[in-house]
């Protein structure tokens, strides 16, 4: 299958949640069944085509066919959304409840969407916590990588769970950018960031001195030994950049 360059990319970076975890169980069914995928610039679509073709294969079909066959009617899209949450953690075997917290599919929210028609959108916090309670029972365990994070660019390090290689110290350098155009242009005082010779990292994170998320910039874009980024804001003391491990781990990177 041939895609323009500018899809690929598209896949490679900006993978959305049921992908990654998509991307996250096919390499361990074809793990299991001693399966090897060659990798190249189609990768994540071929290897979504050959799940397709893996799962029929696959012991226990009646709950691959859970979805297909469930009767949703009177169910509000709230009830869809948390038992499509209960459906792939069962699917996978594994507890999927911080993975789909992380993605916001765990958070209430009561307000009328407008994506391909207008719906309503209702999870409240009991729902969450019978669901929870429900997934649970189920007894799968936590995945023990950061699943949230994997994509394209790093799901070969997910395979073997490579620690972290520190580099240099970061940098930073003033940059103003403009994002859209005519009216809807909005003009960033930010700051480049620099960070050399860091390996492994699947995820780099910015954080501002209370903690809240600045930006997150997907690590590890080998064969180059240097990461770059953008962050909309001035650099300040206070701020953290932590570059993030297969496993979770979290490691500080000293700014200059």
């Amino acid at each position: 299958m041939n895609t323009p360059a500018s899809v690929n990319t598209r896949i490679k970076v900006r993978l959305i949640g049921f992908s990654r975890m998509g991307l996250f169980y096919l390499n361990k069914v074809l793990k299991a069944r001693n399966i090897i995928i060659e990798t190249d610039g189609n990768c994540l679509i071929r290897s979504v085509m050959s799940l397709r073709i893996i799962l029929i294969n696959i012991q226990n079909m009646e709950e691959y066919e859970y979805a297909r066959n469930k009767d949703y009617t009177g169910m509000t899209h709230g009830e869809i959304q948390l038992d499509f949450v209960y459906t792939c953690s069962k699917i996978s075997g594994m507890n999927l409840l911080d993975f789909f917290t992380k993605w916001g599919f765990l958070t209430p929210v009561d307000k009328e969407l407008d994506d391909y028609g207008k719906k309503q959108l209702t999870v409240t916090q009991d729902m969450i916590d019978a669901l929870k309670q429900k997934v649970n029972a189920l007894g799968g365990t936590r995945p023990d990588v950061a699943l949230e994070y994997i994509s394209d660019n790093t799901y070969e390090l997910y395979k073997t769970k490579t620690a972290i290689i520190k580099g240099e110290n970061a940098t930073h350098a003033p940059k103003t950018f403009t994002v859209g155009s005519g009216d809807n242009a909005v003009t960033y005082n930010g700051e480049t960031i620099t960070i050399k010779n860091w390996t492994n990292v699947v995820t780099y994170e910015v954080k501002d001195e209370t903690g809240k998320f600045i930006l997150i910039c997907s690590g590890e874009n080998a064969p180059s030994s240097v990461d770059t980024f953008t962050i909309p804001v001035r650099w300040k003391d206070g701020f953290r950049l932590s570059a993030v491990s297969v496993t979770g781990e979290r490691i500080d990177i000293p700014m200059n």
